[in-house]
């Protein structure tokens, strides 16, 4: 992603896990805001994606790190972290 912005909701985050999700269950994006703060989203998977269209207030600006998080027979596995940041907008 690059010149994301505060406030668009014409966005997927999308992290690609380079495996075999196709019995792979509770598809999560984890994530760290910029405040530090932690939560997820629940996401949907996309072969080996695991994707989420974001929200209008979903993002504040500042980097943020993601993380695929699923469960494939029983077991959870994480992808790898990754970082963007995110721009404050012009709009008033």
């Amino acid at each position: 992603m690059s010149n994301v912005y505060k406030g668009q909701t014409l966005l997927q985050i999308r992290l690609d896990t380079k495996e075999n999700l196709a019995t792979a269950t509770d598809p999560k994006i984890l994530y760290k805001k910029p405040d530090g703060t932690k939560g997820h989203f629940d996401g949907v998977i996309d072969g080996k994606v695991i994707k989420y269209d974001v929200a209008a207030d979903d993002i504040t600006p500042g980097t943020w790190e993601f993380q695929a998080k699923f469960t494939i027979a029983g077991k959870v596995a994480y992808g790898e972290i990754v970082s963007d940041t995110f721009h404050d907008n012009l709009d008033t």
